[in-house]
């Protein structure tokens, strides 16, 4: 017959004491997480079926409350020991026998350390002596134990420890394996995920992509995506292979960090990865300042989400001009040469900003320079009063304070850039020679004199590269030439046929597309001129014409193109030239002071 029996509730309390006094605490859950709650039963009877869908099957008659009977059914099925495997395993109604299930019916041999989950251990003796249980996985990695679905005669079908292979006394037990039992289903490896839009570094505004690269090892498995931007989930977890979503970053400004964290899923489990972090700078607004006409006074003017404009109530010294950086948590940093004190002052806006004036000097008519650094704050360089040394004045991790023992050609200024590897670079006329001197700090930087000489009184620019260098531009000494002087990849060195007017300076911004654009006061005809290489760069005269003796500034777009800003000829007032989306042309109502020249970022 096919009637059961198994260790009394006594003897089994006995065993559960025995395992709580010696430290082991055992309690059954609803079921096993990898199986019963999460594989869905697709099988077909006497089909294949999937060991989950075992479990799942098995769980459904403990939530039905089914009792155990030898004359009564329950879908179809014997609500006994072996009509309850029988229709976990989906075999043929009412279900076999206990005996059944030993050597035949699709049921092998099977080792005991070969068990997976839908095996059984049988006891084929006759009539009441024999039992099955189904096995679900172990319960200890010493495999003496596992956790167990069976229907006894004591009580309800239940799911609970057992010990291996059964409890003694109950006669001897056969692990057996059925055949059409699929292979267990292994649990995903690690998946591997990265962002591949936008680049590392890359210029961006409005309304952009971002995308990833995910792909997992394991097979049957399915993707999710999850972008994130500054830590912060942004939007839906995206599926597939290349997932990417659209992201709406004009209510931003600065640096800001996306990541992607994919997770692998399948029927035995999950795994997630998050990407490495890729930093983009946001940039839905440009911001110029300038030495503003009549009051001397530091005015500002700007396009997009965040500008300021209008008039401030801090002076700059008379014939000087401020510069400007944005900085990575969105807001700007202004530091310029204060009126009556010649020392360096400093005006901002927005996270990580510094306002008031510094104890140290700026040698008389000089402006500084400053560029953003990645960690939030800012380096400020200049032509310190007194000794015309190079002076560092900096705020937050990986800037510098202080004097350094290089010479600055009197009434030049220096300029600096943010290097991609971290560092910055600082480029200058120097002292005694009036030739191009760099010097800098961190990765990719480069210390020294060059044999280049610039045109006396006048400044060089310098731009960052995407590939690590720098590419400094300048008025050449002797010629008047644009001379282009370069470290790193896509940086050139050399003269250029184009003239620059006489003691003015070129400024260069690095572009989205991956070239630079230079613009310049050109000889003879002081009109802007403009000089590049790369994608979306332009190449020529152009009908508006510079004050005398000043000189443009340019900054870069995230659209590609790029917006020049200048001391208009005739009137003194802001003019804007632009290339590409949200750039501008045309003249604006506000005045500069005589001979100075705008800054923009």
């Amino acid at each position: 017959m096919f009637a059961l029996r198994r260790k009394s509730a006594l003897a089994l309390a006995a065993t559960l004491l025995v395992a709580a006094t010696s430290g082991l605490v055992i309690s059954a859950p609803a079921a096993y997480a990898d199986s019963p709650v999460t594989c869905a039963d697709t099988s077909t009877q006497n089909g294949a079926i999937a060991g989950c869908m075992v479990a799942a099957r098995a769980q459904a008659w403990i939530n039905d409350g089914v009792t155990y009977s030898t004359g009564a059914t329950h879908d179809g099925y014997r609500t006994d020991c072996s009509g309850y495997v029988s229709w976990a395993l989906n075999l043929s109604q009412p279900g076999l026998v206990s005996g059944d299930m030993y050597e035949q019916n699709g049921f092998v041999d099977v080792s005991q350390n070969n068990l997976q989950q839908g095996d059984i251990l049988t006891n084929p003796a006759a009539g009441a002596a024999g039992h099955v249980v189904l096995f679900d996985h172990w319960s200890d990695s010493t495999h003496t134990s596992y956790w167990g679905f069976e229907n006894t005669g004591s009580g309800n079908v239940g799911y609970h420890v057992i010990p291996y292979p059964y409890w003694s006394g109950d006669g001897t037990f056969y692990p057996q394996h059925y055949t059409n039992l699929t292979a267990p289903v292994a649990a995903p490896a690690a998946p591997s995920v990265s962002v591949t839009g936008p680049s590392a570094n890359a210029l961006v505004d409005g309304t952009t992509t971002l995308s990833a690269s995910a792909s997992d090892s394991t097979a049957g498995t399915t993707l999710s995506t999850q972008f994130s931007v500054d830590g912060q989930a942004y939007g839906s977890a995206q599926s597939g292979t290349s997932p990417s979503i659209s992201w709406d970053s004009s209510a931003l400004n600065g640096t800001h960090t996306v990541t992607a964290t994919t997770t692998a899923t399948n029927s035995a489990g999950s795994a997630s990865t998050t990407s490495a972090p890729v930093t983009v700078n946001v940039r839905n607004n440009y911001q110029v300042a300038f030495n503003a006409a009549n009051t001397g006074q530091l005015f500002l003017y700007g396009n997009g989400t965040g500008a300021a404009n209008g008039g401030t109530p801090v002076g700059l010294a008379a014939g000087t001009s401020p510069a400007i950086a944005r900085l990575a948590g969105g807001g700007f940093e202004v530091a310029f040469n204060a009126a009556g004190t010649g020392q360096l002052y400093l005006y901002g806006q927005g996270p990580g900003s510094v306002n008031g004036g510094t104890p140290v000097g700026l040698a008389a008519g000089t402006s500084p320079a400053i560029a953003a650094l990645p960690g939030g704050g800012f380096q400020v360089v200049f032509n310190a009063s007194g000794s015309n040394h190079l002076w560092r004045y900096g705020v937050g991790a990986g800037s510098y304070t202080g004097e350094t023992p290089v010479g600055v050609a009197p009434g030049t200024s220096p300029a600096i850039a943010a290097l991609a590897g971290g560092g910055y670079q600082v480029a200058f006329n120097a002292a005694n020679t009036d030739e191009l001197f760099l010097y800098g700090n961190g990765n990719g930087v480069v210390n020294g004199g060059t044999p280049v000489g610039l045109a006396a009184g006048t400044s060089p620019a310098i731009a960052a590269l995407p590939g690590g260098g720098f590419q400094v531009v300048f008025n050449a000494s002797g010629s008047n030439h644009l001379w282009r002087y370069g470290v790193g990849a896509d940086s050139y060195t050399g003269e250029t046929p184009v003239g620059v007017a006489p003691g003015t300076s070129p400024a260069i911004a690095a572009l989205a597309g991956g070239g630079y654009q230079v613009a310049f006061n050109a000889a003879n005809t002081d009109e802007l001129f403009l000089y590049g290489n790369g994608n979306g760069v332009v190449n020529g005269g152009t009908p508006v014409g510079l004050a005398a003796g000043t000189s443009p500034a340019i900054v870069a777009l995230p659209s590609g193109g790029f917006q020049v800003v200048f001391n208009a000829s005739g009137s003194n007032h802001l003019w804007r030239y632009g290339v590409g989306a949200d750039s501008y042309t045309g003249e604006t109502p506000v005045g500069l002071a005589a001979n100075t020249s705008p800054t923009a970022a």
